[in-house]
């Protein structure tokens, strides 16, 4: 039993080393599937190794496959790359320039300012070069405005103008002075007198009647032209100047008014 495991052994060994040697892997080997001997085998470098492609996991549709687009051809010729010579050092950031804000002080208001009452245009021109704004001068203005009323002492009115006749030809005839009021509220009466002063009307009234005349006290209203002074002056904005200014003027005058020049006519203008 021995003897036959040894030959065995034996011819197998024989028929080992009869295989004709390669340093490279033969394509039997491949096609009968054995092994390659252990000399065979070579080491590789890993550099010498090629990276394998990586191919990405895309299935292409049956479009892609059926008819592949082909990137079109440009017929114009490329102009030549130019190497920039400034791309190699880095353009400079700019740096923000700080610009101080100046805060304008506000620019000053130009009003008009009113001035009245004078009597004439000479007072106000007057009293123009006394405050040393002749230049500034735009206007001097005529105003109508009411004045006091006056203080009426009057027979009351007749009831027709021949009644009205008959009751002042007999004031006359006693030599008192009178005349007949011809139109207005007071139509048909006879005045006895005007005064501004209430007193001296109430003497007068007080005096008729003691004298057996039915008289009575009446208003007479009344207007009167005044003349007011306009000129432009500036003040400085957001400040008390205008009012301390106001003041002022409304310790001297009796009208005092502050408004917008736009509008207002100046000398040159008037005719």
């Amino acid at each position: 039993m021995k003897s036959l495991v040894v030959l065995l052994v034996t011819l197998n060994l024989l028929l080992w080393y009869s295989q004709p040697t390669d340093n490279g892997l033969q394509d039997s080997d491949a096609a009968t599937g054995r092994l390659p001997r252990v000399a065979a085998l070579k080491l590789v470098k890993p550099d010498s190794v090629a990276p394998s492609p990586v191919i990405p996991d895309v299935v292409p549709s049956d479009d892609a496959v059926a008819a592949p687009v082909q990137a079109p051809v440009s017929t114009a010729a490329s102009p030549p790359a130019v190497a920039d010579s400034s791309s190699d050092e880095p353009e400079p950031e700019a740096v923000p320039v700080a610009v101080p804000i100046e805060n304008p002080e506000p620019a000053p208001a130009m009003l008009c300012v009113e001035l009245g009452w004078f009597e004439d245009e000479s007072s106000a021109m007057v009293a123009a070069e006394s405050l040393g704004v002749t230049g500034k001068v735009r206007e001097v203005r005529a105003v109508e405005r009411p004045d006091q009323p006056f203080h009426w002492v009057i027979i009351p009115p007749a009831s027709s103008r021949e009644a009205a006749n008959e009751r002042f030809r007999s004031v006359q005839k006693r030599g008192i002075d009178s005349y007949l009021v011809t139109q207005g509220d007071q139509e048909n009466a006879i005045s006895l007198g005007l005064f501004e002063s209430r007193a001296a009307a109430e003497r007068v009234l007080a005096r008729r009647k003691n004298q057996g005349i039915n008289a009575t006290l009446a208003s007479f209203p009344r207007n009167r032209i005044s003349y007011a002074l306009v000129f432009s002056a500036n003040f400085p904005s957001g400040s008390g100047s205008i009012g301390e200014q106001q003041a002022g003027y409304e310790e001297r005058y009796e009208s005092v008014k502050f408004s917008g020049c736009e509008g207002v006519a100046t000398t040159e203008k008037n005719p």
